[in-house]
């Protein structure tokens, strides 16, 4: 894994999976912006002001990648890479899973284990 490059581990409400598997998958597919925006909106429309700055700056910029997409029950992880400073975008996109109910696991190269 390189220096901008980490996984994205999260367990999310039994409730919600369907809808977070949407929007990981989307991720994963390159779906970054109004629908990203949508998904984030429906979870809390306060998660979407946080993140949008981040996202105008992945969309016009950085140009995160996600991908290698996997579930175990309402588990769900995949991997995101980006440019150099990416990380820094990930410790805002954390805030925003948790503001939208998620729970991120922490692990060895995990977003932002700090």
């Amino acid at each position: 894994m390189s220096d901008n490059q980490f996984a994205i581990d999260i367990t999310v409400p039994q409730s919600q999976l369907n809808d977070w598997v949407m929007l990981i998958k989307g991720l994963c597919e390159g779906q970054l912006g109004a629908y990203l925006e949508e998904r984030l909106e429906a979870f809390n429309p306060k998660a979407l002001e946080l993140m949008d700055n981040v996202l105008d700056d992945w969309l016009a910029y950085s140009h995160p990648q996600f991908f290698d997409f996997e579930q175990q029950g309402n588990r769900l992880r995949c991997q995101a890479e980006g440019p150099t400073g990416f990380h820094r975008d990930l410790a805002v996109f954390k805030k925003v899973l948790e503001l939208c109910g998620a729970t991120v696991n922490f692990q060895d190269n995990t977003l932002l284990d700090e």
